[in-house]
């Protein structure tokens, strides 16, 4: 099998100014159990917010006024979801998960009020009313290590990962039913849908495989290799490309989605001895930048999506796990 050509671009360390991006840049501190909040037009910390144990995963609202982290847990299994005010720079509530226990991966809806939260002990899936506090179960996949989600715009459909049984359930909303087990590959972990609402993407970090399924047919489109261990999955908003973080091969991959093809390779940079570890990359709502969460290094790297060069490194809280934009600005505080 002919291998793809790859342009490798090595990051830089030193960060260089870049020009002024309106709102906020959302960071989870998995070992801290913090988030940080960093203004993207200074590029401060404005903000270092506690949640509870873990926080593993962030989700914006539609209006990009608050935020939602799931709180995983430690030797104690987490239970609850911290809701955070972006422009007010403070935690607005903890969201009790009542039963419910381990939430991971979150998704959010177009009401400025819900989300979805997979509940990881339960294998369900939930959908939670975070001002009210208000947690239903839509589903559960009965898979094993059941642990992200993704929906499309204007869809009824949720697409969920399960790790441990090799699996992605497609879950209809409206009915509160599960359709059905798609094979995929090893692990599944990362998972997102096409701006398009036509294709899901799933990281199987298990195999070092990208599986495409069809988001109406159910079937598989096609498996592409990338690098070792791949995290999470982000698209640039016109669907042009899609951006695969890879934590065992300390890079990010570029596939040009309208040939199914990776085209660019970033690799990241180890300091004093400790691997890059990238688990987590989100797309700037404009398409200019993107942020990759580099574990290993406690820190961000933001990327321009023309170039596919380093505009700057931020230092974060220790173990970043989960990244995520607002165009709302959580301003710094006036001299």
């Amino acid at each position: 099998m002919k291998k793809p050509a790859f342009l490798i671009v090595a990051l830089s360390l030193a960060p260089v100014t870049a020009d002024a991006q309106q709102g906020t840049l959302l960071v989870a501190n998995h070992k801290d159990a913090t988030v940080t909040l960093i203004d993207l037009t200074s590029l401060a910390v404005v903000a270092t917010l506690p949640t509870a144990a873990a926080p593993s995963d962030i989700v914006v609202s539609a209006n990009g006024l608050w935020a939602a982290i799931s709180n995983l847990g430690d030797s104690r299994p987490g239970q609850s979801l911290t809701l955070v005010d972006i422009a007010g720079r403070r935690i607005e509530r903890q969201v009790d998960l009542d039963t419910y226990t381990r939430p991971f991966g979150l998704a959010g809806f177009s009401d400025n009020r819900s989300i979805l939260a997979v509940a990881m002990d339960q294998g369900a899936l939930l959908s939670i009313n975070v001002h009210r506090g208000r947690v239903k179960e839509i589903a559960r996949t009965w898979q094993k290590q059941t642990v992200r989600v993704a929906t499309a715009a204007n869809s009824e459909r949720a697409f969920v990962t399960n790790l441990g049984s090799g699996t992605v359930s497609a879950i209809h909303l409206g009915k509160g039913a599960k359709m059905a087990d798609l094979k995929v590959g090893r692990e599944p972990d990362g998972i997102a849908v096409s701006p398009d609402g036509r294709n899901v993407w799933v990281a199987t970090r298990g195999d070092d495989r990208i599986a495409v399924l069809n988001s109406v047919s159910l079937d598989r489109i096609a498996t592409m290799r990338t690098g070792r261990m791949p995290r999470q999955i982000a698209f640039t908003p016109d669907g042009r490309h899609a951006l695969v973080a890879n934590s065992g091969s300390d890079d990010l991959w570029i596939y040009f989605v309208p040939d199914l093809k990776p085209t660019l390779k970033v690799s990241f940079k180890a300091d004093n001895n400790r691997r890059a570890n990238p688990v987590d990359v989100a797309v700037h709502p404009d398409g200019g930048y993107a942020v990759v969460a580099n574990a290993g290094l406690d820190q961000v790297s933001i990327i321009d999506t023309q170039s596919w060069k380093t505009r700057y490194q931020i230092s974060t809280g220790q173990h970043p796990t989960s990244v995520a934009f607002s165009p709302v600005r959580a301003a710094p505080d006036q001299p």
